[in-house]
């Protein structure tokens, strides 16, 4: 139920659907599905597409060269927990056990890989 104390409609209405996103990706449905993601089939990432416009090939590709460069200069354990947090569902505590990896490790692994794309792929965002 809604606190006016605990802050704006909007806040709630953003916690509520975060909650709900996180509990879809925790969910055994979610995990059974297949085990591998190839993150760039997921992103589109791959040249397979066309598109009858060169401006929006050319634009397309200068931002899949971006983000695939941004993502090498992240390390590996860096790419792996990211994967495996946002594509595969993991909890940061599964990754933990699965990495045999502290929780506060794991944590500062994904936190310190999500600022370094976002600082590098800022520009695409606005």
């Amino acid at each position: 139920m809604y606190n006016e104390n605990l802050g704006t409609p909007i806040s709630w209405i953003v916690r509520i659907t975060r909650n709900k996103s996180i509990d879809k990706l925790r969910s055994k449905s979610f995990k059974l599905r297949e085990n591998e993601c190839d993150i760039e089939r997921f992103y589109h990432l791959s040249s397979e597409q066309t598109y009858e416009n060169p401006e929006s090939v050319l634009t397309l590709n200068n931002v899949r060269h971006e983000i695939k460069t941004a993502i090498n200069k992240l390390t590996e354990i860096q790419k792996e927990l990211l994967e495996f947090a946002y594509f595969r569902g993991y909890s940061q505590s599964e990754l933990a056990e699965h990495f045999e990896m502290p929780l506060g490790t794991v944590k500062t692994c994904i936190r310190t890989a999500m600022m370094k794309l976002r600082n590098k792929l800022k520009h695409l965002i606005n």
